[in-house]
């Protein structure tokens, strides 16, 4: 059925999918059982450990990189079998796809078919996790972290360290202690934000009516990582994606006061909106092309020709004409702290910029509907234009993450199913049906 010229696509990538997860947990199992192994046969040597602690740290990480590769490598002939029959089952990438394989990965994956761009992510870290976006750095955890804070103030070699669980896909977040939280990109297109954030958000901190993170420390690569990263101070709270606040009038209030407030600082000297924000508060036009490759995908999915309407309906709005202000580029409920129900703090400013105010109306689609909507377009206190052109931003943005993170993360793709629905309901509205 996988090499049928009418057999459906998404046959093809589950049985991709499912070989590829075999052979990732078979990675597993035997890196953990080599590892077991060659702790226990050499760590005890408790003369290494005696004369230097750092010297057993070292040989500690030393023999599970060792574990990991002796796992890659007995299976590798595992993985090159599966290989040659899925590939005799008709499906051309399985050798360049999947995890262990010899195959060269495409040079490309944002050009190359869809298998391609999907299935690449299993070759980005065989043993190190499911990863979100193409071009990942390979293993990003604990071991890298804590060599990473010998860069840091005293006080932290030895402070415990976990992982922090997000949906975000730019970085990597680790507690450190009960005092700070680190960020690493994950992602080249990541590599600015630590420097800007580090840069500005002292900056922006004291004009602001609700909190935001605290940078402590820049971090530089090392130990293999090869970006700028980031020490923040921990702020406690409940994040806000899992939140029901569509009719939530004071959360509304309050956001709106956050976006009213960036437009009264000082944004003379700010960095303009562009690549290194991933273009938030850019010119809407600049994103015609990746919109209409992303409509081009979803036929499945979305009413397109309803979405191709309102964003041609939205794209035509006069363009802001204004001085430019600081925009957050990025604000939904996964970038917001709740602490007893109340939003408290904006967070994860990586898509900070100066630009057209108007991308910061994004939480009217992706978090309040109803009277929440219409007290936060007050409250904001932008005009008509603005909101069609932030309505095109809410469009744009989901449209283009849906088929990017439809086979790894499901969490955006009902955010963005939403966004979208939300969007056509909004225009509809306004412009009588």
């Amino acid at each position: 059925l996988v090499g049928h010229a009418e057999a459906p696509e998404e046959l093809g990538v589950f049985v991709v999918f499912l070989a590829a997860a075999a052979i990732q947990v078979l990675v597993e199992l035997l890196r953990l059982m080599l590892q077991v192994f060659l702790v226990v046969l050499v760590v005890p040597s408790r003369e290494i450990l005696a004369l230097s602690p750092a010297l057993g740290l070292e040989l500690l990480l030393a023999l599970l990189h060792l574990a990991r590769v002796l796992a890659r490598l007995a299976v590798g002939a595992v993985a090159q079998s599966v290989v040659e029959i899925l590939e005799g089952l008709g499906f051309a990438h399985a050798d360049a796809l999947m995890p262990c394989s010899s195959g060269a990965v495409p040079a490309s994956p944002r050009t190359g078919s869809r298998e391609a761009r999907i299935l690449l992510r299993w070759r980005r870290n065989c043993a190190g996790g499911f990863a979100l976006n193409d071009e990942e750095v390979p293993t990003i955890d604990v071991a890298l972290v804590r060599a990473l804070l010998a860069q840091a103030p005293d006080g932290l070699a030895e402070v415990s360290i976990r992982r922090v669980t997000s949906a975000g896909t730019d970085n990597a977040l680790f507690r450190v202690g009960e005092t700070f939280v680190a960020r690493l990109p994950r992602v080249r297109w990541a590599r600015a934000q630590p420097a800007r954030e580090h840069r500005w958000l002292g900056h922006l901190a004291q004009g602001l009516p609700l909190a935001i993170p605290e940078p402590v420390f820049l971090g530089q690569p090392a130990a293999g990582y090869p970006f700028e990263w980031a020490l923040h101070r921990w702020r406690d709270g409940t994040n806000a994606l899992g939140a029901d606040l569509s009719e939530d009038l004071e959360a509304a209030e309050r956001l709106g006061e956050f976006v009213a407030s960036l437009r009264t600082l000082d944004a003379a000297d700010g960095p303009a909106a562009g690549r290194a924000n991933n273009g938030r508060g850019a010119p809407l036009a600049l994103r015609s092309g990746a919109v209409a490759d992303a409509l081009a995908q979803l036929d499945d999915l979305i009413d397109v020709p309803a979405a191709r309407r309102c964003w041609e309906i939205d794209l035509a709005t006069p363009v802001w004409a204004g001085a430019p202000h600081w925009v957050h580029g990025d604000l939904h409920g996964g970038n917001l702290l709740l602490v007893d129900g109340r939003i408290d703090a904006v967070i994860d400013f990586g898509t900070l910029g100066v630009g057209d105010p108007a991308v910061d109306l994004l939480p009217a689609w992706n978090l309040f509907s109803g009277d929440a909507r219409d007290r936060f377009r007050t409250v904001a206190g932008l005009d008509d234009a603005a909101w069609a052109r932030g309505r095109a931003w809410a469009l744009s943005i989901a449209l283009i993450a849906l088929p990017y993170y439809r086979p790894t993360n499901p969490v955006i793709v009902e955010q963005s199913r939403a966004v979208i629905d939300a969007v056509l309901h909004d225009l509809a509205h306004d412009v009588g049906g």
